[in-house]
């Protein structure tokens, strides 16, 4: 079963290559393990880190391929499962949303006692 990790921005765009790593918004970080490259800079980029057989992968939103990466620190949220279908990925992006928001207050008020 493929499971989404997480659905998030990274910092300055250098491409993907062994050895880079990238820290999202999120506050995951994960550092790709690939030996293919894609070169490439660019200010921004949005991915998508998914787990699956024990494996991660980032994919690039606009990219076919995904490449594979470790995680240096996981996203602050429990892997949410991927819908069956294409057509409920609103619905998947929606409840990740959801989840952020959920674990964001969760953690605020756990912090406050």
């Amino acid at each position: 079963m493929r499971e989404l990790i997480t659905q998030s921005w990274t910092g300055d765009w250098v491409g993907i290559y062994t050895g880079v790593v990238y820290g999202l918004d999120d506050g995951s970080k994960w550092k790709v393990i690939d030996h293919r490259e894609q070169l490439g800079v660019g200010f921004r980029r949005q991915v998508t880190v998914s787990r699956s057989r024990g494996k991660y992968r980032m994919q690039p939103k606009g990219d076919r391929k995904s490449y594979l990466v470790e995680p240096l620190v996981l996203p602050p949220h429990d892997p949410i499962p991927y819908p069956r279908s294409t057509k409920n990925q609103l619905m998947a992006c929606l409840f990740t949303d959801l989840s952020r928001e959920i674990a964001r207050h969760q953690r605020s008020f756990g912090s406050g006692g």
